[in-house]
């Protein structure tokens, strides 16, 4: 009776199809001066990244002086303590580059964070991105319709708000945030994500020297 029990577990465990080992990603919502604004996820101890736009305007070399506050799903709130990283040679949103981001220090520490991919997804296939919907995160699968060095293109699935929203292979790994989506400025149907990969030594650069 044991045996079969046992076989039959095993059955059940192999049409039940792969189960992830990884909880879900750790994203925040980000708040500038009391304002839901955009999305931010862990990628070290002490340091989220994001959309630069999310926290400065287009085109200012200097960050004016803002408030800013990461809330995670249980309504703990991390204030953002620094902001030394702002990638540089950042554009107007309506134009494509890979320069949106902007990594965050905040007082105390995350116990978990996500890892940051270096290699790049292809054509077609199916990625997933965290988004912030009401008082929690959800997951929405969007397919590559194009992959250069500095963007990824998904089918648009963001709305006002998704920006820093981080897309995940099927690894689990951060291939990059949302920038910017189709609105009335921009009718591409598509949604543009920074990928991290070309950025990742500004990005170990950046943390280690401000530890």
């Amino acid at each position: 009776m044991r045996l079969r029990c046992l076989r039959l577990v095993l059955l059940a465990s192999l049409h039940a199809g792969p189960v992830s080992a990884s909880p879900p990603p750790t994203i925040h919502r980000l708040f500038v001066d009391g304002a839901a604004s955009c999305v931010a996820t862990p990628v070290a101890r002490r340091w989220v990244i994001t959309a630069r736009h999310c926290i400065q305007p287009a085109n200012h070399d200097k960050l004016s002086l803002r408030r800013l506050l990461l809330q995670d799903e249980l309504g703990k709130t991390r204030r953002v303590v620094a902001t030394p990283g702002l990638a540089r040679r950042y554009q107007h949103l309506g134009e494509l580059h890979g320069h949106d981001l902007a990594l965050l220090q905040i007082d105390g520490h995350f116990s978990r964070w996500e890892a940051v991919a270096e290699d790049a997804p292809k054509f077609g296939d199916i990625l997933s991105a965290w988004v912030w919907r009401d008082v929690r995160s959800s997951t929405v699968l969007a397919r590559a319709i194009w992959v250069d060095q500095r963007a990824i293109y998904l089918e648009s699935f963001s709305v006002p708000g998704d920006s820093g929203a981080p897309v995940f292979d099927t690894l689990g790994r951060v291939l990059g945030v949302a920038s910017w989506s189709t609105d009335r400025f921009h009718d591409k149907g598509l949604t543009v994500v920074n990928r991290l990969a070309p950025h990742v030594r500004w990005i170990h650069r950046t943390i280690s020297g401000a530890e």
